[in-house]
């Protein structure tokens, strides 16, 4: 370990001023040499000295460093510690209202438990009442007892007669079979028959079509004043929709050009014409976008038809040329 270039240079100082102050005479001489040996051995012991200090002060330094590192864990110790102590309060005040709350239900469960109590002597009341009830029970049932052996006796009896009822509903149910059968055959035949009623229904609603071609365009020019040159049926094809008009006519009234959409029932309601109005009318005189007109045409026209008709500016005709 080398000596600091301060301490080297006090040393060189004092000993020059030692030398400068010295005589040289023998005996100073060997004086001075004493005094030179015991400084060399005092700077040794410096030097001992100052080496030893330096590792003290490199083990400090260490000790040191260690404790800085030692600190950083205690700091982050107590950051986390905060923390934790901030989430314990929060947990805490979380655990007072709680608390509070089960004080709440401890009072109220409190007066429920003053309240079964009560119950319970009252039910304690009852429960005594019912032991003296069982026992009065217990006699009525001694007497049940004897009541049983005789209608055990009628069981069997009604058992017997049972098995001859069971016999009787054998005989009923096999009867119930062919019935089920013969309306079996019934039925296709009511089947069979509806549909010569609706071919006949078809056959009769075609034929009051017929009498309309003959009978509406004399009655249309007479009436209306619009010559009709034919009637047709036509179908229409709108929004995906089918819908069939039953006699379609087209003629001219002066000038103008009009259209005639009949609809044609043996019967005409009120709700027939409206039908009429909302399904067919409204839907095809929108698409021919020219003046339309709507009849109905029938056998019979129920009075109640006629206000709606007005209403919707209809004309309706019967079978043999009435106007209503």
């Amino acid at each position: 370990m080398s000596i600091s270039p301060e301490l080297y240079e006090l040393i060189i100082k004092i000993v020059d001023e030692r030398v400068k102050e010295i005589k040289v005479t023998r005996e100073e001489y060997d004086k001075l040499k004493r005094s030179v040996d015991r400084l060399s051995r005092a700077v040794q012991n410096l030097i001992n000295a100052q080496k030893r200090t330096e590792e003290i002060v490199k083990e400090l330094a260490l000790a040191q460093k260690r404790s800085e590192e030692e600190l950083i864990k205690v700091e982050n110790a107590i950051a986390e510690l905060t923390e934790v102590q901030k989430r314990s309060e929060e947990r805490l005040s979380k655990l007072e209202d709680k608390v509070g709350k089960l004080e709440d239900r401890t009072s109220k469960l409190e007066d429920k438990t003053a309240k079964l109590e009560e119950a319970i002597i009252t039910l304690t009341e009852v429960q005594k009442r019912s032991e003296e009830r069982l026992s009065k029970l217990e006699d009525r049932t001694a007497k049940l007892e004897d009541r049983t052996s005789k209608l055990e006796e009628a069981v069997l009896a009604l058992i017997e007669a049972q098995k001859k009822f069971e016999e009787r509903i054998t005989r009923l149910e096999e009867a119930m079979q062919q019935l089920i059968i013969t309306v079996e055959k019934l039925s296709k035949n009511i089947i069979e028959l509806n549909k010569q009623v609706s071919a006949l229904g078809e056959n009769y609603g075609f034929a009051l079509e017929d009498i309309g071609r003959a009978v509406l365009p004399s009655w249309i020019y007479q009436n209306l004043g619009i010559k009709v040159e034919s009637i047709e049926r036509r179908f229409f094809y709108i929004d995906n929709e089918e819908i069939e008009v039953n006699l379609y006519a087209e003629g001219m009234k002066g000038e103008e050009k009009v259209v005639i959409i009949i609809e044609v029932k043996s019967r005409i309601y009120q709700s027939d014409v409206e039908k009429f109005y909302a399904e067919k009318f409204v839907k095809v005189s929108k698409l021919l976008n020219m003046k339309t007109l709507g009849i109905l045409f029938g056998f019979f026209i129920h009075p109640k038809a006629h206000e709606i008709a007005k209403n919707y500016g209809f004309n309706l005709i019967t079978a043999y040329g009435g106007k209503y």
